[in-house]
């Protein structure tokens, strides 16, 4: 009998180190979130804002919430991510029903600031960081920053560096995009035990673009929402098996 138990205690430790889930807890969310080797996905990932069936099947994903208040935000925001030789990939499922864009000025970068959006901030290990807030819309505003405030929003990245899609649905939109792996190593963001130091980020507007609800996956330092800070920013770990 005792054999048995423990036979069956070795093929559960054996099926949960197989299995991809990251557990999540509101109450206290994870800081490190494991990006596995795309190689071992079943198909590939086109960039067409379309939920290909590496995302459907990959079971990691970050819930984004909101920290400051005792508030309920009813449209969720997940995020996923995987990469291979030559891209992280990525892929945001966002429920909106109250979609507000500011198209004032469509090509105006800028407006995407007073969007419905979402982010990812990529931090280097000399505290240079690089932020791509990606709207409804799918314009981009990028911008090269450091931790003691200086924010160059001139910059941008090259276009060969960043692609990004999206699609639409009667619950929200689904933002998908890979940014170069190369890339990513020339500016020092794969540090040196193999994570990327990155914050994930949604602001959701009201309907009349008054006032934004901050949701992010790591909540930081403060009483209100500072995404330009390092404590903003958790661990994404590249898992090469």
């Amino acid at each position: 009998m005792r054999s048995i138990i423990v036979l069956f205690l070795f093929w559960v430790l054996h099926l949960l180190s197989s299995c991809n889930f990251v557990f999540y807890n509101k109450a206290n969310p994870i800081s490190s979130y494991p990006v596995i080797n795309k190689k071992n996905a079943t198909a590939k990932i086109e960039i067409d804002g379309k939920e290909d069936k590496t995302w459907k099947k990959n079971k990691n994903l970050i819930q984004l919430i909101y920290h400051w208040e005792e508030v309920t935000v009813k449209d969720e925001t997940t995020f996923k991510a995987v990469y291979d030789k030559d891209f992280l990939y990525f892929c945001f499922n966002v429920k909106d029903s109250d979609l507000y864009l500011d198209d004032r000025v469509k090509k105006d970068e800028s407006y995407v600031l007073n969007s419905d959006r979402v982010e990812i901030f990529l931090a280097a290990a000399n505290g240079t960081y690089y932020s791509f807030e990606m709207d409804a819309s799918g314009r981009l505003f990028d911008s090269k920053a450091t931790f003691d405030g200086e924010i160059k929003s001139e910059w941008s990245i090259p276009k060969s560096a960043l692609e990004i899609a999206l699609g639409y649905d009667d619950k929200g939109y689904l933002l998908e995009g890979k940014l170069s792996m190369d890339w990513l190593k020339s500016n020092d963001l794969v540090l040196e035990d193999n994570t990327l130091c990155m914050g994930i980020f949604r602001a959701e507007y009201n309907h009349n673009g008054t006032a934004a609800k901050w949701l992010s996956w790591k909540r930081p330092d403060g009483d209100v929402p500072d995404f330009h800070q390092e404590s903003a920013f958790g661990r994404m770990r590249l898992y090469k098996r």
